[in-house]
């Protein structure tokens, strides 16, 4: 299993049937599933991306 967590200045998500801009957070995904969005995250991770600057 692959853990990727993808730092990006700008994320848009869905939550409680609404769009959600989160400004400096991260993105955790795990092989083809989204563990993880917030603003940070601890645990372990087999591959991390800056996406600073990006959405």
């Amino acid at each position: 299993m692959a853990r990727t967590l993808i730092c990006a200045s700008h994320i848009i998500a869905y939550q409680n049937g609404g769009h959600r801009h989160l400004k400096d957070g991260v993105v955790v995904i795990e092989n083809d599933t989204i563990l993880h969005v917030g603003q940070g995250y601890e645990g372990p991770v087999d591959e991390t991306i800056d996406a600073a600057g990006r959405w």
